[in-house]
């Protein structure tokens, strides 16, 4: 039976729940439970990934009444593990009633993470009935190159509600300067929209870019 909007997992417990995800491959996708993150937000454990090629796929979610659905968490690369390096990945992947997605990806970066940073993504036209979200991660083997994630929320949201999908950067990156861009949408009135940066990932304490 599909699970419906919303769900949210804080990862309690060393154990997924059944509630949210597909356990019925057990231990050979290879994701774990575990207090090796640094600052966890819903502390103390959080969803582990390494290097070895682990995948975490959800249950199938009824997104029948919505045309988006936005999938947020948090992530640290690292943690109090082993850094993954260029080319090691996480990423997120949806299906689409036909074929999966590939919708985000957070590259290594050979950093050890001390704090968890927080994702929006959004997947549009998704209006069906076997919607199914996974996470995988890729590296150099197990034991390294590690992913932490937290704090998992799916949100759906109607044709009808005000909408924002930021395109770009569509990852973490340092620079000088950067290009953002958007499309955005409220098919019921003229809503505004403010950019704001932050430097701590906590509060509403950001500071106004534009407006």
């Amino acid at each position: 039976v599909p699970i419906t909007l919303p769900i949210s997992d804080a990862f309690p417990q060393t154990m997924l729940s059944n509630a949210v995800w597909d356990l019925s491959g057990g231990a050979t996708y290879g994701w774990q439970l575990t207090a090796s993150g640094v600052n966890t937000p819903s502390a103390p454990y959080a969803l582990t990934l390494d290097g070895a090629g682990d995948r975490v796929p959800s249950r199938t979610v009824d997104t029948t009444p919505y045309n988006r659905v936005r999938v947020s968490f948090k992530a640290e690369r690292g943690g109090s593990m082993e850094a993954p390096d260029p080319g090691d990945y996480l990423r997120l992947y949806y299906y689409n009633g036909s074929a999966w997605v590939l919708a985000w990806t957070l590259e290594g970066n050979s950093t050890l993470e001390n704090n968890f940073t927080s994702f929006q993504v959004d997947v549009t036209n998704v209006s069906i009935g076997d919607f199914r979200f996974r996470f995988e991660s890729s590296g150099s083997g197990g034991g390294w190159d590690y992913y932490f994630i937290d704090d998992l929320a799916l949100t759906g949201y109607s044709p009808n509600d005000p909408m924002i999908i930021l395109l770009s950067p569509s990852n973490t990156r340092s620079s000088n300067s950067m290009v953002i861009s958007w499309v955005d949408g409220d098919s019921n009135d003229n809503a505004s929209i403010s950019l704001y940066y932050d430097t701590d990932n906590t509060g509403t304490n950001g500071t106004l870019i534009a407006s």
